[in-house]
This record gives C-alpha cells, sequence and structure tokens, in this order.
C-alpha cells in the first residue's frame, strides 16, 4: 500500500509537534519520559501483552487518502479516491479487550462525489462543526456538519 508522501509528511508534523513534549492538562502532573516504564520493562510483566488491537474496520473501492478526527473524538472524517467523504462515529474504547473481534464502522453520514476528483485531506475545525476537504480537481471544500442531526448543512 502506498502512502501520499504529503499526508504521510503532515501525519508525521501533527505527530512531532503535538506529542514531542508533555503538556499539563489543567490540574494535572506530567511525568517525564525519563521517569516511566520502558517498553522492555513492561514486556517482562506477565499481565501486559504490547500490541495492537483493531477496533473497527471501513472499505471502499479506492484508496483511502485521508483522515480527521473530530476535536471530541466522537467522530472522525475519511476521504478517498473514490471523492466520497464520510463521516464515522467513533467507537467506545471503555469495554475493549484484547481479544475484541474488529466490526464494520458506523457510517453517520456519507456524500459521494463530494468532489470532482481523490480527497487528499481533511481537518475539522476546534469546534467539530465545520470539515475542509481537498482535493486533486484543485479545490477546497468547506461542509458544515451538524452533529445532532448527522447531516450536511451546506457546502461551498
Amino acid at each position: 500500500m502506498k502512502i501520499d508522501s504529503f499526508l504521510l509528511h503532515t501525519v508525521t508534523y501533527f505527530l512531532i509537534s503535538n506529542f514531542s513534549e508533555p503538556r499539563p492538562m489543567a490540574g494535572k502532573s506530567v511525568t517525564p519520559l525519563a521517569n516511566t516504564r520502558r517498553s522492555s520493562e513492561v514486556s517482562k510483566s506477565p499481565s501486559h501483552k504490547p500490541g495492537f488491537i483493531p477496533v473497527t474496520k471501513i472499505e471502499d473501492q479506492q484508496a483511502i487518502r485521508a483522515i480527521a478526527f473530530h476535536p471530541r473524538g466522537n467522530f472522525y472524517a475519511l476521504g478517498s479516491n473514490s471523492k466520497m467523504l464520510r463521516v464515522c462515529a467513533f467507537p467506545n474504547m471503555g469495554n475493549l479487550r484484547e481479544e475484541h473481534v474488529a466490526y464494520e464502522t458506523s457510517v453517520v453520514y456519507k456524500h459521494a462525489k463530494h468532489h470532482k476528483g481523490s480527497i487528499y485531506c481533511c481537518a475539522w475545525n476546534p469546534l467539530g462543526d465545520l470539515i475542509a476537504t481537498g482535493s486533486n480537481d484543485k479545490t477546497i471544500k468547506l461542509t458544515r456538519f451538524n452533529e445532532d442531526t448527522l447531516s450536511a448543512e451546506g457546502q461551498t
């Protein structure tokens, strides 16, 4: 699977800029990384098995090129080569177990042919009511998303 270099650089920049230094939350203390247990120490613990647990899955006939998580974490937006914009419900992670089997995600909003070309990037605004998408059709579209009605209220 080939990953678009712009998307890779964008994700890398996001991870580096947002997670490279600990940021204290209101009323919370931050433990420096030097004081945390190393992965080699954790893996020796009999109760801990490191690994990746798939939670949900979604497929498209074309490559999925972009994903953006809603600021509150209850949705995520997907863009793909099929020109479709989808908004999916983010699952409850509270009851996740190691033996969990990934299931098809719940698509709460779908707009086929959102662009004339592939959707290469998408992002939510900080309030979570606006989705911006960029495409190789040389356009950027802004879509107002109403999370109460799970619908788009306009496109420009």
